[in-house]
């Protein structure tokens, strides 16, 4: 999380107001490099462990935890995000790109 929806990178204090309510979608891409597969089915199981981390932070609401600690510990903080919550039933994953 970062970038001008923050209030850039100086942090300077952004005036979001009251986000209570407010439901939003994040979508993302997991990149993932290898200097030991060399070939197709261990980048599959490369590919398959890095969803099903992002996956599991999802799941068992370390995600959640995540935001809320940077919201907290992040200058200024960010208010809006200390009550928030990851809808553990929401992630969902497409295909990924094999290079082999």
């Amino acid at each position: 999380i970062s970038g001008t929806f923050i209030g850039d990178y100086d942090g300077r204090a952004v005036n979001l107001g009251d986000a209570t309510g407010i439901v939003t979608t994040i979508s993302g891409i997991i990149t993932t490099t290898s200097t030991t597969c060399s070939d197709a089915a261990c980048f599959e199981e490369l590919i398959n462990s890095a969803i099903d981390k992002f996956s599991t932070s999802v799941t068992d609401e370390s995600l959640t935890d995540a935001i809320i600690a940077w919201a907290y510990e992040r200058l200024p903080p960010v208010k809006q995000l200390w009550d928030t919550w990851v809808v553990t039933t929401s992630f969902d994953s497409t295909t990924g790109t094999n290079p082999f």
